[in-house]
């Protein structure tokens, strides 16, 4: 997560000119929120370092509320062997022996083979994968390290760009449109092939398996009916809607007024349709997707351009690391990796 410390209010200055306000939207909550999580889970450790620096006691001063000491799981970590991992190699290979001269060329392939008190290194790059460790580390002397190499970007992503295919339609918002009328958008077949785990998320609902409190004659149940798979362009989200007819819309659903009853949309029963929800994450208006009934198509609206301009990815996998089987001791040590999806 990255957080700007340097957009905040010069509070210290009592001249200071007063800093506007501005809304605190649901991604500068959750990323505010995660920022005191860490502060607090890091402020023993800076207690600690104060207290050795203080008094030399060090960390046998730390003791548990019966008195006995606190012993610490986490270790120096040494390493028996190290492998290596680069896709973007000419030499990688995953039939080879995982060295510099001959990385592998997937993570995936580290993590089958890795042993308590290893370690790979991962360079720079995109990993299109879900990285699925056949073990763990036995103990805090004995753990498995996943690690980017020094300086490097890594990127574990569970998408894939969709390239050739696109067939140029013309979407209209009303159903008695006059031939020729509405917008320019783009479809996309999504073949079973595309999905290597055999999860859609395409062609499966947001909503949860237990329902039945939901009261569906004054719940919009839109949201909850919207597909599960996201899709990007250029690295920005593109805001789902719930029917294909929605991309030609003029402008997106504005945020419903709880003051009011809700109205019957086009011969629908009276709701409130749920607001934009990509908009405060990089999302822009016309950048729209929809995807049909079955989930095997998806039709995109793009801002600008056609496919051939931009990067599309939709998601592909439901997760991008999970230990199989699921077991304790493994380390995850990477200094800068993401995953978006």
């Amino acid at each position: 997560m990255k957080t700007d410390l340097n957009a905040s209010a010069d509070i210290s200055n009592p001249s200071a000119e007063e800093a506007p306000i501005s809304p605190v939207t649901r991604r500068h909550f959750m990323e505010s929120a995660a920022f005191a999580g860490a502060i607090s889970m890091a402020a023993p450790a800076w207690g600690q370092g104060t207290r050795s620096s203080r008094g030399g006691a060090g960390a046998a001063d730390w003791h548990l509320p019966d008195g006995s000491e606190f012993v610490r799981w986490e270790q120096p970590l040494t390493f028996s062997k190290t492998y290596y991992v680069d896709n973007g190699s000419p030499a990688a290979d995953d039939n080879g022996p995982g060295d510099q001269a001959r990385p592998f060329r997937t993570i995936s392939k580290a993590a089958q083979v890795l042993q308590p008190g290893e370690r790979v290194v991962i360079a720079s790059g995109t990993y299109r994968e879900c990285v699925r460790p056949a073990r763990g580390g036995t103990g805090p002397g004995q753990m498995i390290s996943y690690e980017a190499a020094p300086e490097a970007k890594v990127f574990v992503k569970g998408s894939e760009v969709l390239k050739d295919g696109w067939q140029q339609i013309t979407v209209s918002e009303r159903f008695n449109a006059a031939p020729g009328t509405g917008i320019t958008a783009w479809r996309h077949e999504l073949p079973n092939t595309l999905f290597p785990d055999g999860y859609n998320p395409f062609a499966l609902p947001s909503i949860m398996g237990s329902w039945g409190w939901l009261d569906t004659r004054i719940v919009d149940m839109g949201p909850y009916l919207r597909r599960r798979g996201l899709a990007f362009v250029d690295g920005k989200p593109l805001e789902p809607m719930e029917q294909l007819r929605e991309l030609a819309m003029a402008k997106l659903p504005p945020v419903p007024d709880f003051t009011k009853p809700p109205v019957p949309l086009l011969g629908m029963p009276p709701r409130r349709r749920g607001a934009p929800i990509m908009q405060e994450i990089g999302g822009s208006p016309d950048a729209r997707f929809s995807v049909d009934d079955s989930g095997t198509a998806i039709h995109v609206r793009l801002a600008s351009g056609t496919p051939a301009d931009h990067m599309i990815e939709v998601t592909t996998r439901q997760h991008t690391f999970v230990p199989m089987p699921l077991r304790t001791g493994t380390k995850v040590c990477c200094r800068v990796v993401t995953s978006i999806m």
